[in-house]
């Protein structure tokens, strides 16, 4: 589906890359099954292979396919998540490379904020929330919003497309935001959300 967020790991692109990542980094970067991988993860990036895997992406070609930039941009991350040291000059390497990443403003803004306070020992959280947890967090919003349809006044007006209550179509409302569901928003929203439960369940 492409992303489901704007948050640093919350797209397709980037859970690919992070899986050539984990390849070339033979060991685990990214889903812990206890603080005993991570401390793992963190002493062999801290032994060397952090800087390996930079030398290695800085060092291939840029094409339609492949973003060595994107995988330094996530491969930090990701060593910040286990609390490997990340020095000054790396640092400062990412923070150039940043304007130059296709992701969403937001993971960039993440990042940026990561490289200015996090402590190099000490494990650095991205909040950038799966697949199915943005999933799940979405359906209660929604809801909470079918909840509160009935306190909706009639005479409602949608501030985004000026309509009032009582003239949208059946089984359309406004919604808490004040946006209502015009009939391609509607469709758009259970469009991707079936597509994104049916995925989820492969999976």
């Amino acid at each position: 589906m492409g992303y489901w967020g704007n948050k640093i790991f919350q797209s397709d692109t980037a859970l690919d890359f992070i899986d050539e990542i984990t390849g070339d980094a033979d060991v685990e970067l990214y889903m812990f099954d206890n603080d005993a991988a991570v401390t793992a993860a963190k002493d062999k990036l801290d032994a060397g292979l952090l800087d390996v895997l930079v030398a290695k992406y800085e060092a291939a070609p840029l094409d339609m396919w492949d973003d060595p930039n994107h995988k330094i941009f996530l491969l930090v991350a990701l060593a910040m998540q286990t609390g490997a040291a990340v020095n000054a000059d790396l640092r400062a390497s990412v923070k150039e490379l940043i304007p130059t990443i296709a992701t969403p403003n937001q993971a960039k803004k993440q990042m940026r904020v990561a490289l200015r306070v996090y402590k190099s020992g000490e494990r650095y959280i991205f909040d950038s929330p799966g697949l199915y947890d943005t999933m799940i967090t979405s359906a209660n919003k929604q809801a909470s919003t079918a909840a509160k349809e009935e306190d909706i006044p009639a005479d409602a007006i949608c501030t985004y497309c000026l309509k009032k209550e009582t003239e949208l179509k059946p089984g359309n409302y406004l919604t808490c935001c004040s946006q209502c569901r015009c009939d391609e928003g509607r469709f758009r929203y259970i469009f991707i959300s079936s597509w994104a439960i049916s995925r989820a369940v492969q999976a």
